[in-house]
């Protein structure tokens, strides 16, 4: 996923954290600059209702954009029926993000999200895969897999 897009997630993920009207996350508070975040799975789900940002199962949306070299790019995001085992055991639901350009695709992206008990949408990274061509060329924009690889004690 480009920066400018990473950038909006995230910032989409504080504003719906902050529009929960919570100053707890998972029954924590929140982490502040480097400081660990020790995740509850009991805490976290993958229905994800929070009335400013409800990701139902079949939920798509469907963008048009500009890349910065001017190719026009249609991005089509996906809520999944698809869970993916993260961090400390949390499931999270996967979302499916896929840009193409001249019906030719551009980037696959599965994004993971899971809501905590308090209603807050955590964005919890994403596998990419950027295409030249049509032939898949990178994944180096991914984030996270290190925390689906291993449990933390």
């Amino acid at each position: 996923m480009n920066a400018k897009a990473i950038s909006g997630l995230a910032l989409a993920a504080a504003a719906v954290a902050a529009l929960g009207g919570t100053t707890q996350a998972a029954g924590q508070g929140l982490p502040k600059g480097s400081e660990p975040v020790t995740l509850d799975p009991s805490r976290f789900s993958t229905r994800i209702d929070n009335p400013w940002w409800p990701m139902r199962q079949g939920s798509r949306w469907v963008y048009r954009e500009t890349a910065p070299d001017g190719t026009r790019q249609r991005v089509v995001v996906t809520v999944t029926n698809r869970t993916k085992l993260i961090a400390n055991g949390v499931r999270a639901r996967v979302v499916r993000d896929v840009v193409t350009a001249d019906g030719k695709p551009v980037e696959k992206t599965d994004d993971w999200y899971a809501q905590d008990r308090a209603g807050n949408i955590w964005y919890l990274g994403e596998h990419t895969v950027e295409f030249e061509n049509g032939r898949p060329m990178s994944t180096r924009g991914s984030f996270g897999p290190a925390w689906t690889a291993r449990r933390q004690a």
